[in-house]
């Protein structure tokens, strides 16, 4: 089993790189900024509930669960793009 967690932790040191790369960091900010996008529209929701008409309640949520797909297809694309380049290298052999 320790040989598991050693290994696990060698390929999070190697993933790491390619999470860091040009397109890695791009995609990483995207996601930080719809998650502040989604955070700020849900706080204005909570702050401003009683003031807002429906319309503009339901333009709110509606914009907040756009940004929420947003967030979660950058986040598959990351994934994505770090394990594809990870195991490409790999089934190359220049790993």
């Amino acid at each position: 089993m320790g040989n598991f967690f050693e290994n696990r932790d060698k390929i999070n040191a190697l993933l790491e790189a390619y999470y860091q790369t040009r397109e890695g960091r791009r995609l990483k900010y995207g996601c930080y900024c719809c998650a502040a996008g989604m955070m700020i529209m849900l706080g204005v929701i909570l702050y401003f509930m009683d003031e807002l008409s429906l319309r503009a309640l339901l333009w709110l949520r509606g914009f907040c669960g756009v940004l929420a797909c947003i967030f979660i297809i950058l986040t598959m694309v990351m994934v994505y793009r770090a394990h594809k380049n990870y195991w490409d290298k790999r089934n190359k052999g220049e790993d």
